[in-house]
């Protein structure tokens, strides 16, 4: 009678599970073998901890089950999908934030019946005494379980009961490891020099949460980049279709667009190569680092601000408050900052990195009242995050006209950190691999003889890593090792392979990829369980049975 109570209160709390932490949909979008197996597997678990948890205290019962439903609630609802080793490291790096976000995302209807239907069960969960030959076998049981969620290759935690799959991440966490740390070990650049005879001002502009599929530069409906659009029509920009980010967050892209690699690193070989502001520095620009976020933020500004900076601004200059989410307004600092740097005279070249607060979420904080062309229905709603780009196109057009004026034989390139997801497949925000988060927002505006030169690149298959070979290739500059990144002025493979990773140290080694094919179609590689997905089909394989070709872009930098 006991087992018979806990199997009705174990199927409602799948019930549950289903349609309300998680999603019916995410049932029929994912069903199939491994479905089956990871969701039957991590709820017979849920069950054995029903029966071996039965006579504790009820609160005890209670927070035990209802602390991974609100979590996974709300973070399904955010991202569909469930919570990752990553999401707990980050955690434990930013509770503020984390606690933030939770707030401003969490479901209060939805999660006030999930406690009232969760307190229900745990108060109808019989209490007595169940043989030791059901005891002992469902402690091995569930530590087996467990084992397979966190060693085996077929494990998937979005496919898996919730609540087994909340505490399976949190070991996943300790397995790979909370922090890791790296030394510099930059090699020195005394003797480099350039063998161009003049040397042109070049700025790089670091976009912020950019999606390519809401410019009105790309296409879209609604007219959200005029200015740049017109830039683009009279020659002055060159825009690229087939651009990928080297990672889906700030601290994985950044350090790695400044350097030149892409792909995994999980040993950190970024820590052993030059930024390319040593490499201006060292040929004799005038090296300037402007932010309007925060760089103190995950360790960026021991990354990348140095003795080979000559001038830097924190975004904290023109806002106290500067955070994550929020930084200084744009077009205040390019006013006050970018401009008047433009408008100086200098015996050197001039070498600038700006780095914008652009679209981050809480998208409505991201444009002024006089640039919310569209009325906003909530904070990150779609007609909010389209106010941004009004306004990035603004900024970042008065950037390019002003530049253009005073150095007609100098270089921008900008190029977005990462995009969003704006509630798309795949949910809100940037915690995923889906195209409008790693299709990359990118255009050069060169000196008019470079036109084109460049239009012939338009479409070819690009990463953000090439932005540094292309600006060493301008100047006259072999790099002292090699670079990920080719040169956008020759001719790139119309085949070319390219990585969006989260592996890397600069963010937690979050052990995962996708592979971005020339049309755009990807797979994804979870290096922890050492399986290859491929979204399309939903097949799964072992990595050793990945194409060859394909794994010798991975195990080159698998191995320390």
């Amino acid at each position: 009678m006991t087992i018979s109570k806990i199997v009705y209160i174990w199927l409602a709390l799948l019930f549950l599970d289903i349609f309300t932490i998680q999603d019916i949909s995410n049932l029929i979008e994912n069903f199939g073998e491994r479905y089956i197996i990871n969701y039957s597997l991590t709820s017979l678990a849920l069950l054995l901890i029903l029966i071996l948890i039965r006579n504790w205290n009820r609160w005890a019962i209670f927070l035990l089950l209802i602390i991974p439903t609100l979590v996974q609630s709300t973070y399904f609802e955010v991202y569909e999908k469930l919570v990752s080793p990553f999401g707990f490291k980050i955690f434990l790096e930013n509770i503020g934030m984390v606690l933030d976000l939770w707030i401003e995302n969490i479901d209060i209807p939805k999660s006030l019946f999930l406690i009232f239907a969760i307190w229900w069960l745990v108060s109808k969960l019989p209490k007595g005494d169940i043989s030791r030959y059901i005891t002992i076998p469902s402690i091995i049981l569930v530590i087996a379980i467990y084992g397979l969620i966190v060693f085996s290759w077929f494990s998937v935690p979005n496919l898996q009961n919730s609540i087994v799959s909340f505490y399976g991440a949190i070991l996943d966490t300790f397995k790979q490891g909370i922090y890791q740390n790296f030394k510099l070990q930059r090699p020195d650049l005394e003797n480099l020099q350039s063998s161009k005879r003049e040397l042109p001002n070049i700025l790089y502009i670091v976009g912020e949460s950019a999606v390519l599929s809401h410019t009105s530069l790309f296409g879209y409906e609604r007219d959200t980049t005029p200015k740049l659009r017109e830039l683009e029509r009279n020659g002055t920009i060159v825009k690229f279709t087939n651009v990928v980010s080297i990672g889906t967050k700030t601290r994985l892209s950044v350090p790695y667009m400044l350097v030149g690699l892409q792909g995994i690193d999980p040993h950190g070989e970024i820590y052993k190569y030059p930024t390319i502001l040593n490499y201006m520095k060292a040929i004799g620009y005038r090296t300037i680092f402007i932010t309007a976020q925060d760089l103190s933020w995950g360790g960026l500004k021991n990354f990348l601000i140095d003795k080979d900076i000559d001038y830097f601004v924190n975004g904290t200059k023109y806002n106290p408050n500067a955070r994550v989410h929020k930084g200084a307004d744009d077009l205040v600092v390019v006013e006050n900052e970018i401009l008047p740097i433009l408008e100086k005279n200098s015996s050197k070249p001039l070498f600038l990195v700006y780095q914008m607060d652009g679209s981050h979420y809480p998208y409505s904080q991201h444009s002024p009242k006089s640039f919310k062309k569209w009325k906003e229905k909530g904070d990150n709603s779609i007609n909010a995050y389209d106010n941004t780009l009004l306004y990035f196109d603004e900024v970042v057009a008065k950037i390019v006209i002003n530049f253009r004026k005073r150095y007609p034989n100098g270089w921008i390139f900008y190029s977005t950190d990462h995009g969003q997801n704006l509630g798309k497949r795949g949910g809100m925000f940037n915690d995923n691999f889906e195209l409008d988060v790693i299709h990359n927002l990118f255009f050069v505006s060169p000196p008019r003889k470079y036109l084109e030169r460049l239009r012939k690149n338009q479409n070819s298959p690009i990463s953000q890593a090439d932005i540094v070979a292309t600006i060493l290739d301008i100047v006259g500059v072999q790099p002292i090792k090699p670079l990920d990144g080719v040169s956008i002025l020759g001719e790139i493979p119309k085949e070319r392979l390219r990585v969006v990773s989260n592996y890397m140290p600069t963010l937690h080694n979050v052990p995962e990829a996708v592979l971005v094919f020339p049309d755009l179609e990807l797979i994804y590689i979870d290096f922890d369980k050492m399986s290859v997905t491929f979204p399309k089909s939903q097949q799964t394989i072992h990595f050793s049975e990945l194409n060859s070709s394909y794994r010798l872009l991975f195990e080159k930098r698998l191995t320390d």
